[in-house]
């Protein structure tokens, strides 16, 4: 009954999202323009051995479970987005029932863990996690954890291999998943020693060992499966966390007061009101229990520590971070640990009428938070204005309205936008780009070219702005540039598929038909269909 109650909450409570389109963060370059490699079930492997995204250029991103998760939507709902908004809301509910199975496997009372967990189905700091397409990755980390540490408590109480193996099993799964995945053994030691009060066993030899075979397996699956990874030492790593350490607290706010929710988030456009007074009212709740169970609250402390500092780790330090709040999915059962030892909610029960009256009346004020902010998430125009709207000072945020503006054919605002990112960051990546776009479709050539040459000097190796300087070279007349420009395209990313049909067509026009089949050829080795040689431009 109580799983039932869960996935009825939140299936309801996320239902309008099966209507959502794509943001274009990140969610179009995953399900759109990858749609060629997760139609086809045959590249599971082959998801192991890429970039999230596909890149082959500065690779940072080794999380194969997310594209085989896609590679598994797609076989049930092709391209229509209501069906990975779908696989979002069920991947959801999973990690909300596993919760729940997971807070009684710690000894909570059925009545609290339940309300626990219809906390974190309704929390509005998670609404980007379900909303977003992309944010299922959170989802898909949270199971695999939940997972993994279940049957780590039972290989702990009745020494059966296959538990071991089982946890083992989703340790790998929670790693191949996202970094935030190695934090598992750290998570169970503490665990152990604060709560468990454990001794060196051969148990824990055994899982030692197993761990390790995890961890070996797992570096030496990601280092084949990145090609051309960004360099990023321990020091840089450690720089970038103390840098970014500060959205900890705004973080935290987020959760006690969900009150300035927003979808591209950073530390100077984000209050440290709420999580200032967040820590001083927890800090006091905590106090002011009596007889409370210390291990469970520091290792509930830690919990949220731990999950959520790998995300302060940028692989660019020069660009301003955002602190995306679906990033507190796993953090935030940290926090509902804590909770669960005050004097608030230890003796929490449904059969008690002013717990049922005050925790009904929080679940509803939170799911109408949640219901409203979900509307931020709708579509790729209104997600980028609340952007830029809240976060003034995130040049991003200006590049991708500005951007938004140009697929709506709004050319000005287009204009203004990218302006306004330069101005916060001159080398802000694509904005040149996207100025020459702009001045192509105005038929402004010259002035595109020049753009299209100011985004290479920055960033020589950026696959789009090659092909739309080609583009702009093949419409002032000069082929022979523009076969040059597509062809580096080709260099770079070998899986831009335009570039090959320019190709073609290009030395359809040049009457090299041997070329033009070759580049048809390649290309059709890429998407499995018949294409047309015309130029589409």
């Amino acid at each position: 009954m109580e799983y039932l109650i869960i996935s009825l909450t939140g299936f309801f409570l996320y239902f309008k999202t099966l209507f959502f389109d794509l943001t274009y963060l990140d969610d179009n370059v995953l399900v759109l323009d990858n749609f060629y490699f997760i139609k086809n079930l045959g590249n599971l492997w082959a998801a192991f051995g890429r970039d999230a995204f596909l890149n082959t250029v500065n690779t940072a991103y080794y999380r194969p479970l997310l594209t085989i998760s896609f590679i598994l939507n797609s076989q049930f709902t092709g391209a229509a987005f209501w069906g990975y908004h779908l696989g979002n809301i069920l991947l959801h509910l999973a990690a909300a029932c596993l919760l729940y199975y997971f807070f009684k496997k710690i000894k909570y009372s059925p009545h609290l863990s339940l309300f626990l967990t219809l906390l974190f189905t309704v929390h509005p700091v998670l609404t980007q996690a379900v909303a977003w397409i992309p944010g299922r990755n959170d989802s898909l980390l949270a199971i695999f954890v939940l997972a993994s540490l279940i049957f780590l408590f039972n290989f702990w109480e009745r020494g059966q291999k296959k538990d071991l193996f089982s946890h083992l099993l989703f340790f790998a799964l929670a790693c191949l998943t996202k970094e935030s995945g190695l934090i598992i053994p750290l998570i169970a030691f503490l665990y152990f020693y604060l709560i468990g009060k454990e001794k060196i066993t051969k148990k824990q030899k055994d899982l030692l060992l197993g761990w390790l075979g995890v961890l070996i397996f797992y570096f030496l699956l990601r280092s084949l499966g990145l090609k051309n990874p960004i360099k990023y030492g321990l020091a840089e790593m450690i720089i970038s966390a103390f840098k970014n350490s500060p959205a900890l607290i705004q973080f935290l706010g987020k959760i006690f007061f969900p009150f300035n929710l927003t979808v591209l988030p950073t530390i100077a456009d984000t209050t440290f009101a709420y999580g200032i007074i967040a820590i001083l009212i927890l800090t006091l709740i905590i106090i002011l229990t009596k007889n409370k169970r210390l291990g469970f609250v520091v290792f509930g402390l830690s919990w949220f520590f731990l999950f959520l500092v790998p995300n302060f780790v940028r692989p660019d330090p020069l660009s301003i971070a955002d602190f995306c709040e679906h990033r507190t999915y796993l953090p935030l059962i940290g926090i509902l640990i804590v909770l669960a030892e005050t004097n608030l909610l230890k003796n929490f029960s449904f059969k008690n009428k002013a717990y049922l009256l005050a925790g009904t009346a929080i679940l509803f004020f939170l799911s109408l938070i949640n219901f409203s902010h979900q509307n931020k998430f709708e579509n790729r125009l209104a997600f980028w204005q609340e952007a830029a709207a809240a976060s003034p000072s995130h040049p991003l945020a200006h590049r991708n309205l500005g951007a938004i503006y140009i697929l709506e054919g709004q050319l000005e605002q287009a204009e203004e936008e990218l302006q306004k990112a330069l101005l916060i960051n001159p080398t802000e990546p694509m904005v040149h780009n996207n100025l020459g776009v702009i001045y192509l479709k105005k038929k402004m050539f010259n002035e595109a070219i020049l753009e299209f040459q100011k985004e290479l000097e920055l960033y020589p190796l950026y696959d789009q702005a090659h092909f739309n300087l080609g583009v702009a070279y093949y419409h002032q007349g000069r082929p022979d540039e523009a076969e040059k420009a597509w062809l580096k395209t080709l260099e770079i990313n070998p899986d831009y598929l335009q570039a090959y049909q320019n190709l073609a067509a290009l030395y359809q026009e040049k009457n090299d038909p041997q070329k033009s089949q070759l580049y048809l050829n390649l290309l059709r080795q890429r998407t499995g269909a018949l294409s047309s040689p015309n130029l589409p431009l």
